[in-house]
């Protein structure tokens, strides 16, 4: 009779063009968790690819669980934040579960905002492994190590980590109770003590220290065994690669940004230089142009003597006259060519995102005044004759 219940229902399943459900699937016993990795530098991509992931399984309304694959020695602050702040905004709808692999620095925070904590062999949580420059302030530890508590995991344990002022101390009493503490015990002896540390270093728990304190929970290598470690017999993956999919494109979308960013400063940077030179060269040929205008030399004459007939320059005067004449054009042509050249950049400089170094009034007035002073050379030029 069985045998033909289920038949039919594989029959009925099949016209409809499903596979039929099995019986602990059918049930509320089946547990189903979405597996997001959080791995290397946490930065905007972390918090931006979560919160793609979090929309996603919130539409699939079977997914109660998310695990976290941890392995980070930190990174931006301002990103941890946003992440605990989207994992806090979704607290109502998952639970959250941490495997770590190792975990530093701001990292710690993402750890301890889950519900349960698990590490792999080897993992370390903690410890002066967080990349430089990121580390957690006074006032975010105290936010992080109440979030954390909330979450009933050890607020001294928590502060110990993220903070190398804190202190935390840890040990067995005569029944075998793990006591954790700030302050350090009085009558214990050393064969009793499990952890101490504070004044100069943060905390660093290998994953047996870190499940002796009750840190951790039993230990669980991949994210298929976390099911049991929480006491849920059906334990389904869902969407497995969605999340490391999401991840990857944002990551690759970022490299292509910062390699564009790179490209656009370059390209800002080399415009620079060319008008910083051109500025340079328009000095120069101004100079040029003042020092080498004829009118500023002394010339000789065929008779200076003779009060009755107005002296002429002699024909080698005349020549000297022409060639500095010639130069003095040359040179004004050359600063009015380079400060039209230099208004282009200026405009290419603004839509790159610069700044002019020399206004466009500036340049105008450079161009105006070179056409004035070859107009007038050209035509004295001419009175000089031949």
């Amino acid at each position: 009779m069985l045998g033909c219940i289920v038949s039919a229902i594989t029959l009925l399943c099949a016209e409809r063009g499903r596979a039929p459900l099995l019986a602990a699937e059918a049930g509320s016993e089946v547990a189903r968790y979405m597996p997001i990795p959080i791995i290397g530098h946490i930065d905007e991509v972390i918090p931006n690819g979560l919160s793609l992931c979090l929309r996603q399984a919130s539409q699939n309304r079977t997914i109660k669980h998310i695990v976290f694959r941890i392995k980070s020695r930190g990174g931006n602050i301002e990103a941890v934040e946003k992440t605990m702040d989207l994992l806090k905004g979704h607290g109502d709808r998952f639970q959250y579960h941490a495997l770590v692999e190792e975990a530093a620095g701001p990292a710690v925070c993402l750890v301890v905002c889950c519900d349960t904590i698990h590490m792999v062999e080897g993992s370390v949580v903690g410890g002066d492994v967080a990349e430089p420059g990121h580390e957690v302030s006074a006032a975010l530890a105290t936010r992080i190590g109440s979030m954390a508590q909330a979450k009933k995991h050890n607020f001294t344990l928590v502060r110990a980590l993220l903070l190398r002022e804190a202190q935390a101390h840890a040990w067995e009493d005569g029944a075998g109770k793990v006591h954790i503490d700030p302050l350090p015990p009085k009558g214990v002896s050393r064969d009793k003590m499990i952890l101490q540390v504070g004044g100069s270093a943060l905390l660093t728990l290998p994953r047996d220290y870190a499940m002796k304190v009750g840190f951790a929970k039993a230990g669980v290598e991949k994210a298929e065994g976390l099911g049991a470690a929480i006491g849920l017999s059906e334990w389904r993956e869902v969407m497995g690669n969605y999340a490391a999919g999401v991840m990857n494109r944002l990551r690759i979308n970022q490299k292509k940004e910062a390699e564009a960013k790179d490209a656009h400063l370059k390209q800002l940077e080399v415009n620079t230089e060319k008008r910083n030179a051109l500025r340079q060269y328009i000095e120069q040929k101004q100079k040029e142009a003042i020092e080498n205008d004829p009118g500023r030399f002394l010339y000789e004459t065929d008779d200076p003597d003779d009060p009755i007939t107005e002296p002429e320059m002699t024909g080698a005067s005349r020549r000297r006259w022409r060639e500095r004449t010639n130069e003095c054009i040359a040179a004004w042509g050359c600063a009015r060519d380079a400060a039209l050249q230099l208004e282009q950049l200026e405009r290419e400089a603004l839509q790159l995102g610069g700044k002019r170094i020399m206004s466009t009034l500036a340049l105008k007035t450079i161009c105006d005044r070179a056409t004035h002073e070859i107009e007038r050379l050209e035509e004295q030029r001419t009175r000089c004759g031949p």
